[in-house]
């Protein structure tokens, strides 16, 4: 049988790879999915380069655009409104921004339209460790659940760090769990290597 696999592709800034045409065409002669991962600053040299725009219009089926200010919502915003075959998703990693600002960009976004918010979890690990964060506690967790207009998902590490409070939040009924390096994995494609998740770097 034949299983459509999705590809989340990330970087660093994907858009300077030199052979993304020809790993886009690789993924899609099988008939897997492609979605991608940039960062908000990088939004005008994706939408200002034609060949960059048609080659994502022509592949991509999910855009991750990753915001650390209100400001870089008109830029996400953008790319919603000239990429619409593309599923525009925001990424967020609230631990980095902190409580208010991460109400902030949630509320302003709602405001915008765009209603597909991601919660990332701080990694201790890898090229996506971070030098500052914050945990939050009980009261900030529960201010952020309370506080932010309409809905957000959460990845499986945000998940890890506050599996406690998250039951009240989710409906056992609608959630699906699996472990990790059970139908995913994560390739780094700088060392070659590959790993159960991108925050499990041992295994």
């Amino acid at each position: 049988a034949m299983y459509r696999v999705e590809f989340a592709i990330g970087g660093g800034n994907i858009l300077l790879y030199p052979d993304l045409p020809s790993l886009f065409e690789y993924i899609k002669k099988y008939g897997h999915i492609i979605n991608t991962t940039i960062n908000a600053k990088d939004v005008d040299m994706l939408l200002g380069d034609e060949k960059m725009k048609v080659l994502f219009m022509e592949n991509v089926s999910g855009i991750g655009i990753s915001v650390t200010n209100v400001e870089d919502l008109q830029k996400a915003a953008r790319v919603k409104d000239e990429m619409k075959n593309a599923h525009v998703v925001l990424h967020l990693i609230p631990e980095m921004l902190g409580i208010d600002k991460t109400i902030e960009i949630m509320n302003a976004s709602s405001k915008l339209g765009l209603w597909n918010r991601l919660f990332l979890g701080y990694k201790q690990k890898g090229r996506a460790a971070l030098k500052e964060y914050n945990r939050f506690s009980r009261d900030e967790f529960n201010r952020l659940t309370k506080e932010c207009e309409y809905f957000f998902s959460i990845d499986t590490m945000f998940a890890r760090t506050y599996n406690v409070r998250l039951p009240c939040l989710y409906s056992a009924g609608y959630t699906i769990t699996f472990d990790e390096g059970e139908y995913s994995i994560f390739i780094d494609g700088v060392d070659e290597i590959a790993y159960k998740s991108s925050y499990q770097l041992d295994t």
